[in-house]
């Protein structure tokens, strides 16, 4: 996310699929990784650079609580809309819930949902015995 100049159009990719709002109706909305072709959703950094803001709207990027669906909402300036890298690979995005514990956004394992859980393997440890790839994710910029 560093190399993503502030207010730039990007994609939330987690390997070739991205990040979509399910329904889009509701308030709050659910996001799911959908198929490059099917994404829609653009999203920019905030001017200071901590918040993911839905493009075209004031909506951001929002951690609810760990092992829940991360939500588009309202709720901008709270501390679980902030986003940062923070492991040495920069594929980590997390954020800090209301216990000061920081979470990473992670792909559910049964579904296609983006929930957030434990940061996994984010030190340079070689000790660290499990798999990390379900919470890598990165902002990849668009022209669009």
């Amino acid at each position: 996310m560093q190399n993503l100049p502030q207010r730039s159009p990007a994609y939330i990719s987690c390997t070739t699929h991205y990040l979509a709002n399910v329904p889009k109706w509701m308030a709050k909305m659910n996001l799911k990784l959908v198929a490059v072709r099917e994404s829609k959703n653009r999203w920019v950094r905030s001017r200071n650079g901590t918040e993911i803001l839905l493009h075209g709207t004031k909506k951001c990027l929002t951690a609810a609580a760990e092992r829940l669906s991360v939500v588009v909402s309202d709720e901008c300036q709270s501390k679980n809309s902030s986003w940062e890298t923070v492991s040495l690979s920069k594929l980590h995005l997390a954020t800090t819930d209301q216990h000061e514990k920081q979470l990473c956004l992670q792909k559910d394992s049964n579904s296609s949902s983006i929930v957030t859980s434990k940061c996994i393997c984010i030190k340079d440890d070689s000790q660290c015995l499990d798999d990390p790839q379900s919470q890598w994710f990165q902002l990849v910029a668009t022209n669009v």
